[in-house]
């Protein structure tokens, strides 16, 4: 008998439980890595609790390479065998977290924009199945910016999101409301940067195989670099090249995702599961774009007509897509239909405007296991976990709308 059918609800809610998982097995590797480099440091370097940043700098060179030449059975004895109980301490989840990854990666090829992904050079469908496992549903954000400020790309008065989190970098302290105004994430942060580093990579050639030595791009992404770094070298005479460098990816990565919102919307249009007028084609994004796009931009309404298709190159500045979650199956006969949020809302709207519903009121009637936030549902038998839980992290949920 041929297995059910699963929805992308169900495909997505699996991606965001295998990234849990994932991520508990990064931290025991964290964990075991931590320790091994603290004994070595405090055991093989002149390492002091009130060292310099620069000389913390040079110990920590220091301790990989003991670490490195241990693990090929050169220096002290104690050592080498320190690092051969680490490695094999690690081993169940290095390969716990190949097989998660395996999975996560085979689930995205069922995902919109998947053919998109595998077109474009550098991409891989593991890194759509990261930023799946932390932002969910791609079409619940209404614009780039808002999956850039989940992901710690967005800027912040002026400033990189990341600038904030260095004391030498950021021009004052945040208060603790700013903070949660932030939403900045280091983890999430670093998933960006797992997917920029290969399709840079891919996409440009490095400086020492050019003539004048300054590198050229070698794909569409590898020109958003340029132009990022020619922009910078003369807003910016000041930064270093690994300012420059980094800041020049950030964009990258940025323009990247953004292509990867507008594919995986424009899929979700062609599956039917967006109320939207009309979609434009993936373009690239220039700097134009990506400051019309930036968080704070609101999304503009449709137009009457369909936007004609970009050029290789061109930017889309204003799309008019403003995505909502996938509809929820047909309730039977004689029962109130679902909906989402926004569409429990406007009815709301148009009852108060008639006066049919209380002010400030409730929103309109609909079956009680339905909320206008979440719809939850098991999909995975689990043992239950003690009553003083609220929920069990060890147990996959349907987020039919989130």
């Amino acid at each position: 008998m041929k297995a059910p059918e699963r929805t992308q609800a169900e495909i997505i809610a699996e991606i965001k439980y295998l990234h849990r998982l994932r991520l508990h097995a990064m931290g025991n590797q964290q964990v075991l890595d931590r320790r091994l480099e603290s004994l070595v440091r405090v055991q093989f370097t002149e390492w002091t609790p009130d060292a310099s940043k620069e000389e913390r700098a040079v110990y920590k060179k220091q301790v990989q390479q003991i670490i490195a030449q241990a693990r090929k059975g050169v220096g002290d004895p104690l050592i080498i065998g320190a690092v051969k109980r680490t490695d094999l301490a690690r081993k169940p989840d290095d390969t716990a977290r190949d097989d998660l990854e395996k999975q996560m990666e085979r689930l995205a090829r069922t995902l919109p924009a998947a053919p998109w992904v595998k077109g474009v050079c550098g991409a891989a469908l593991g890194g759509v199945a990261m930023i799946i496992g932390v932002a969910g549903n791609l079409s619940n954000y209404a614009n780039p910016g808002k999956l850039w400020k989940r992901l710690g790309l967005a800027p912040y008065q002026g400033h990189a999101a990341s600038t904030w989190m260095v004391e030498d970098w950021r021009p004052r302290s945040l208060t603790k409301d700013e903070w949660t105004e932030l939403g900045y994430s280091p983890r999430r942060r670093s998933i960006a940067y797992q997917i920029g580093e290969p399709l840079f990579r891919a996409q440009w050639v490095g400086a020492a195989k050019t003539e004048d030595g300054n590198g050229r791009p070698k794909g569409p992404y590898g020109e958003v670099y340029a132009r990022r770094r020619a922009h910078t070298a003369i807003t910016h005479p000041d930064w270093t090249k690994m300012h420059a460098h980094k800041d020049a990816m950030r964009v990258m990565t940025k323009t990247y995702i953004r292509d990867l919102w507008v594919a995986w919307c424009d899929a979700q249009i062609g599956e039917g599961h967006a109320d939207t007028e009309t979609h434009w084609p993936v373009a690239l994004a220039t700097q134009e774009t990506l400051t019309a796009l930036k968080p704070s931009s609101a999304v503009s309404p449709a137009p009457s007509s369909p936007a004609p298709a970009a050029a290789p190159g061109e930017a889309v500045a204003n799309r008019a897509v403003k995505p909502k979650a996938p509809l929820p199956p047909p309730q039977p006969a004689g029962q109130p239909a679902r909906g989402t949020h926004d569409q429990f809302a406007s009815r709301s709207s148009k009852r108060k405007a008639t006066g049919q519903v209380k002010p400030m009121g409730a929103l309109p009637s609909a079956p009680a296991a339905v909320t206008a936030t979440t719809i939850l549902k098991p999909i995975r038998t689990v043992p239950s976990p003690p009553s003083s839980h609220k929920r069990s992290r060890r147990t996959a949920f349907v987020e039919a709308a989130e």
